[in-house]
Protein backbone atom coordinates (compact mmCIF):
# COMPACT_ATOMS: atom_id res chain seq x y z
CA UNK A 1 0.00 0.00 0.00
CA UNK A 2 2.78 2.43 0.95
CA UNK A 3 4.53 1.68 -2.34
CA UNK A 4 1.40 2.52 -4.29
CA UNK A 5 0.92 5.76 -2.38
CA UNK A 6 4.52 6.77 -2.99
CA UNK A 7 4.26 6.01 -6.69
CA UNK A 8 1.05 7.96 -6.99
CA UNK A 9 2.46 10.96 -5.09
CA UNK A 10 5.56 11.10 -7.24
CA UNK A 11 3.61 10.73 -10.48
CA UNK A 12 1.18 13.50 -9.65
CA UNK A 13 3.69 15.99 -8.31
CA UNK A 14 6.38 15.42 -10.93
CA UNK A 15 4.46 17.33 -13.57
CA UNK A 16 3.44 21.00 -13.64
CA UNK A 17 -0.26 21.77 -13.76
CA UNK A 18 -1.68 22.68 -17.16
CA UNK A 19 -4.67 24.79 -18.05
CA UNK A 20 -6.28 23.52 -21.25
CA UNK A 21 -8.71 26.37 -21.90
CA UNK A 22 -7.99 28.32 -25.06
CA UNK A 23 -7.50 32.03 -24.43
CA UNK A 24 -6.55 35.14 -26.42
CA UNK A 25 -4.67 38.30 -25.50
CA UNK A 26 -6.48 41.51 -24.69
CA UNK A 27 -3.98 44.30 -25.36
CA UNK A 28 -3.69 47.54 -23.39
CA UNK A 29 -2.78 50.96 -24.75
CA UNK A 30 0.79 51.96 -23.81
CA UNK A 31 1.27 55.37 -22.25
CA UNK A 32 1.54 57.94 -25.06
CA UNK A 33 1.44 55.02 -27.52
CA UNK A 34 5.15 54.35 -27.03
CA UNK A 35 7.18 51.57 -25.45
CA UNK A 36 6.30 47.90 -25.15
CA UNK A 37 2.71 46.73 -25.56
CA UNK A 38 1.33 44.52 -22.80
CA UNK A 39 -1.78 42.39 -22.68
CA UNK A 40 -3.52 39.80 -20.56
CA UNK A 41 -4.24 36.26 -21.67
CA UNK A 42 -6.07 34.61 -18.81
CA UNK A 43 -3.57 34.62 -15.93
CA UNK A 44 -0.66 35.21 -18.32
CA UNK A 45 0.80 38.63 -19.10
CA UNK A 46 1.93 39.01 -22.71
CA UNK A 47 4.51 41.63 -23.71
CA UNK A 48 5.24 42.70 -27.28
CA UNK A 49 8.62 44.34 -27.79
CA UNK A 50 8.97 45.62 -31.32
CA UNK A 51 7.71 48.00 -33.95
CA UNK A 52 4.03 48.89 -34.10
CA UNK A 53 1.81 51.70 -35.27
CA UNK A 54 -1.29 51.23 -33.18
CA UNK A 55 -3.05 49.13 -30.59
CA UNK A 56 -6.73 48.55 -30.02
CA UNK A 57 -8.07 47.49 -26.64
CA UNK A 58 -11.62 47.15 -27.89
CA UNK A 59 -12.57 50.79 -27.41
CA UNK A 60 -9.60 52.93 -28.38
CA UNK A 61 -6.49 53.04 -30.57
CA UNK A 62 -3.13 54.77 -30.73
CA UNK A 63 -2.59 56.07 -34.21
CA UNK A 64 -4.02 56.14 -37.71
CA UNK A 65 -5.33 54.32 -39.60
CA UNK A 66 -7.30 52.60 -36.83
CA UNK A 67 -9.01 55.89 -35.94
CA UNK A 68 -9.78 56.56 -39.60
CA UNK A 69 -13.33 55.45 -40.53
CA UNK A 70 -12.07 54.53 -44.02
CA UNK A 71 -10.32 51.55 -42.40
CA UNK A 72 -13.43 50.04 -40.87
CA UNK A 73 -13.42 51.79 -37.52
CA UNK A 74 -14.79 55.04 -36.25
CA UNK A 75 -13.14 57.37 -33.79
CA UNK A 76 -12.44 55.50 -30.52
CA UNK A 77 -14.42 52.46 -31.77
CA UNK A 78 -12.69 49.19 -32.62
CA UNK A 79 -13.82 47.01 -35.50
CA UNK A 80 -13.99 43.29 -34.84
CA UNK A 81 -12.18 41.85 -37.85
CA UNK A 82 -12.11 38.37 -36.27
CA UNK A 83 -15.83 37.87 -35.72
CA UNK A 84 -17.70 40.24 -38.01
CA UNK A 85 -16.98 39.85 -41.70
CA UNK A 86 -14.81 36.88 -42.54
CA UNK A 87 -15.05 35.12 -39.21
CA UNK A 88 -14.72 31.81 -41.06
CA UNK A 89 -11.08 32.68 -41.79
CA UNK A 90 -10.24 32.14 -38.11
CA UNK A 91 -10.22 28.71 -36.49
CA UNK A 92 -9.77 28.87 -33.59
CA UNK A 93 -11.34 32.32 -33.54
CA UNK A 94 -10.11 35.09 -31.22
CA UNK A 95 -12.74 35.84 -28.59
CA UNK A 96 -12.18 39.62 -28.57
CA UNK A 97 -11.35 42.30 -31.15
CA UNK A 98 -8.11 43.48 -29.53
CA UNK A 99 -5.01 43.44 -31.74
CA UNK A 100 -1.72 45.18 -32.55
CA UNK A 101 -1.45 47.18 -35.76
CA UNK A 102 1.75 47.04 -37.81
CA UNK A 103 2.98 49.30 -40.60
CA UNK A 104 6.30 49.70 -42.41
CA UNK A 105 8.12 46.85 -40.67
CA UNK A 106 10.91 46.52 -43.27
CA UNK A 107 13.45 48.67 -45.08
CA UNK A 108 15.45 48.39 -48.28
CA UNK A 109 18.88 46.82 -47.99
CA UNK A 110 21.95 49.00 -48.39
CA UNK A 111 22.23 48.10 -52.07
CA UNK A 112 18.47 48.75 -52.53
CA UNK A 113 17.99 45.23 -53.93
CA UNK A 114 15.73 43.68 -51.28
CA UNK A 115 13.55 44.36 -48.26
CA UNK A 116 14.98 43.39 -44.86
CA UNK A 117 13.51 43.57 -41.34
CA UNK A 118 14.11 46.84 -39.54
CA UNK A 119 14.45 44.83 -36.32
CA UNK A 120 13.43 41.56 -34.72
CA UNK A 121 10.23 41.67 -32.67
CA UNK A 122 9.52 39.51 -29.62
CA UNK A 123 6.36 38.30 -27.90
CA UNK A 124 7.12 37.26 -24.30
CA UNK A 125 4.85 35.31 -21.94
CA UNK A 126 4.99 35.70 -18.14
CA UNK A 127 4.60 31.94 -17.85
CA UNK A 128 5.21 29.23 -20.39
CA UNK A 129 2.32 28.67 -22.80
CA UNK A 130 1.30 25.55 -24.67
CA UNK A 131 0.85 25.51 -28.46
CA UNK A 132 0.56 29.31 -28.95
CA UNK A 133 -1.44 30.86 -31.81
CA UNK A 134 -1.01 34.02 -33.86
CA UNK A 135 -4.09 35.35 -35.69
CA UNK A 136 -3.35 37.75 -38.56
CA UNK A 137 -5.42 40.45 -40.23
CA UNK A 138 -4.77 41.37 -43.88
CA UNK A 139 -1.10 40.43 -44.24
CA UNK A 140 0.00 41.62 -47.69
CA UNK A 141 -1.84 43.70 -50.26
CA UNK A 142 -2.00 42.80 -53.97
CA UNK A 143 -2.67 46.44 -54.89
CA UNK A 144 -0.24 48.18 -52.55
CA UNK A 145 3.09 46.64 -51.62
CA UNK A 146 2.49 43.04 -52.65
CA UNK A 147 3.29 40.08 -50.44
CA UNK A 148 4.50 40.35 -46.85
CA UNK A 149 6.83 37.76 -45.33
CA UNK A 150 7.11 36.87 -41.65
CA UNK A 151 10.31 35.09 -40.60
CA UNK A 152 10.04 33.11 -37.36
CA UNK A 153 12.62 31.22 -35.33
CA UNK A 154 10.30 28.24 -34.84
CA UNK A 155 8.29 26.12 -37.26
CA UNK A 156 4.51 26.51 -37.33
CA UNK A 157 1.33 25.11 -38.89
CA UNK A 158 -1.29 27.15 -40.76
CA UNK A 159 -4.62 26.19 -39.19
CA UNK A 160 -7.00 28.40 -41.17
CA UNK A 161 -7.10 31.25 -43.68
CA UNK A 162 -9.30 33.02 -46.23
CA UNK A 163 -9.03 31.21 -49.60
CA UNK A 164 -10.79 32.76 -52.58
CA UNK A 165 -14.51 32.01 -52.63
CA UNK A 166 -14.53 29.90 -49.46
CA UNK A 167 -16.58 31.00 -46.47
CA UNK A 168 -17.52 34.57 -45.71
CA UNK A 169 -15.32 37.13 -47.42
CA UNK A 170 -13.18 38.90 -44.80
CA UNK A 171 -13.33 42.68 -44.46
CA UNK A 172 -10.19 43.11 -46.59
CA UNK A 173 -10.96 40.33 -49.06
CA UNK A 174 -9.85 36.80 -49.85
CA UNK A 175 -6.17 35.91 -49.73
CA UNK A 176 -3.43 33.34 -50.17
CA UNK A 177 -0.17 32.28 -48.53
CA UNK A 178 2.94 30.13 -48.90
CA UNK A 179 5.31 28.62 -46.35
CA UNK A 180 9.07 28.32 -46.89
CA UNK A 181 10.59 24.82 -47.26
CA UNK A 182 12.13 25.05 -43.78
CA UNK A 183 8.73 25.85 -42.28
CA UNK A 184 9.95 29.07 -40.66
CA UNK A 185 8.56 31.75 -42.98
CA UNK A 186 5.03 32.73 -43.96
CA UNK A 187 4.38 34.87 -47.05
CA UNK A 188 0.88 36.28 -47.37
CA UNK A 189 -1.06 38.24 -49.95
CA UNK A 190 -4.16 39.59 -48.18
CA UNK A 191 -3.73 36.69 -45.76
CA UNK A 192 -6.09 36.54 -42.79
CA UNK A 193 -5.91 33.43 -40.64
CA UNK A 194 -4.35 31.54 -37.74
CA UNK A 195 -0.99 29.81 -37.34
CA UNK A 196 0.12 27.64 -34.41
CA UNK A 197 3.48 26.73 -32.88
CA UNK A 198 3.58 23.25 -31.33
CA UNK A 199 5.25 22.89 -27.96
CA UNK A 200 5.85 24.95 -24.84
CA UNK A 201 7.09 28.51 -25.29
CA UNK A 202 8.15 31.43 -23.13
CA UNK A 203 8.61 33.73 -26.15
CA UNK A 204 8.20 34.00 -29.93
CA UNK A 205 10.47 36.10 -32.15
CA UNK A 206 9.91 37.27 -35.72
CA UNK A 207 11.06 39.73 -38.36
CA UNK A 208 9.06 41.08 -41.30
CA UNK A 209 11.11 41.20 -44.50
CA UNK A 210 8.57 42.91 -46.74
CA UNK A 211 6.91 46.28 -46.41
CA UNK A 212 3.24 47.15 -46.22
CA UNK A 213 1.17 50.05 -44.94
CA UNK A 214 -1.20 48.12 -42.69
CA UNK A 215 -1.90 44.74 -41.13
CA UNK A 216 -2.42 43.38 -37.65
CA UNK A 217 -2.07 40.40 -35.32
CA UNK A 218 -3.00 39.03 -31.92
CA UNK A 219 -1.81 36.10 -29.83
CA UNK A 220 -3.51 33.15 -28.14
CA UNK A 221 -2.59 29.83 -26.55
CA UNK A 222 -4.10 26.41 -26.06
CA UNK A 223 -3.07 26.49 -22.39
CA UNK A 224 -0.44 27.55 -19.87
CA UNK A 225 1.91 25.65 -17.60
CA UNK A 226 2.59 26.44 -13.96
CA UNK A 227 5.64 25.55 -11.90
CA UNK A 228 4.90 23.63 -8.67
CA UNK A 229 4.83 25.80 -5.54
CA UNK A 230 7.46 25.22 -2.77
CA UNK A 231 4.99 23.18 -0.72
CA UNK A 232 4.36 20.97 -3.74
CA UNK A 233 8.11 20.54 -4.24
CA UNK A 234 8.46 19.50 -0.59
CA UNK A 235 5.69 16.93 -1.00
CA UNK A 236 7.36 15.70 -4.17
CA UNK A 237 10.61 15.21 -2.27
CA UNK A 238 8.81 13.31 0.48
CA UNK A 239 7.10 11.14 -2.09
CA UNK A 240 10.40 10.30 -3.79
CA UNK A 241 12.00 9.44 -0.44
CA UNK A 242 9.11 7.14 0.39
CA UNK A 243 9.41 5.51 -3.00
CA UNK A 244 13.13 4.88 -2.45
CA UNK A 245 12.55 3.51 1.06
CA UNK A 246 9.88 1.10 -0.22
CA UNK A 247 12.12 -0.11 -3.04
CA UNK A 248 14.98 -0.68 -0.58
CA UNK A 249 12.79 -2.75 1.77
CA UNK A 250 11.66 -4.87 -1.18
CA UNK A 251 15.26 -5.55 -2.19
CA UNK A 252 16.18 -6.51 1.40
CA UNK A 253 13.29 -8.96 1.62
CA UNK A 254 14.34 -10.53 -1.68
Amino acid sequence: MKKHIALLTAAILAFPAAASAQTWAFWSLPSNCSGNVTGTMGSTTVTYSGLYNGVTDGTDACKNPLTNPAYGVGDLTAYDYFNAQGGSAYSPRPDNESFIQLTEMAKLSDDQSAWVPIQMNTITFSQAVIDPYIAFISVGNPQNGGAVTYNFQNAFDVLSYNPDGVGTKPYWGYGSYSVSPDGLSLTGVEFSGVIQFKGTFESLTFGVSSNEFWHGFTVGAAGTTTVPEPTSLALMGAGLMALGWTARRRRNRA
